[in-house]
């Protein structure tokens, strides 16, 4: 797109999502948040990758009560996944915790006080999401 513009006699403005979403990105990766991320996408990732998994976890959100939905897997290409895939797992924390304890696994759990990282994460990136559409 850059490159493009160069070619007009237009001058080059950034667009204000992609700056967003860039600052974003970088400032995450020297965070706090970052042993609290991992852990999360591979929870997440034991779910999608298995349709065992993800039916276990389908029962443990009836028998709890809540809407069945799946886990979402965040991916750096797609604006706002992140914050997807949070709001998704901590809606099914109780679902999730209970279906990894019927199974065996190797999965590290977040502690609680990185469940409270992923919760304002989640507060944190919010009012981003209008400006990343």
């Amino acid at each position: 797109m850059v490159a493009a513009i160069r070619l007009t006699h237009y001058e080059h403005m950034n667009c204000v999502a992609h700056m967003l979403q860039r600052s974003v990105t970088v400032s995450l990766a020297d965070s706090g948040f970052v042993n609290a991320l991992v852990k999360a996408r591979k929870v997440v990732g034991h779910f999608k990758h298995s349709p065992a998994n993800a039916a276990e976890l389908q029962a443990q959100q009836v028998s709890l009560g809540k809407k069945q939905e799946p886990l979402i897997q965040d991916v750096p290409t797609l604006w706002n996944s992140m914050l997807e895939m949070v709001k998704r797992l901590s809606s099914n924390k109780e679902a999730v915790i209970a279906a990894l304890d019927n199974q065996e696994h190797k999965l590290v759990l977040p502690t609680a006080a990185e469940w409270d990282k992923l919760q304002r994460l989640e507060t944190l990136l919010e009012p981003c999401r209008s400006v990343c559409l």
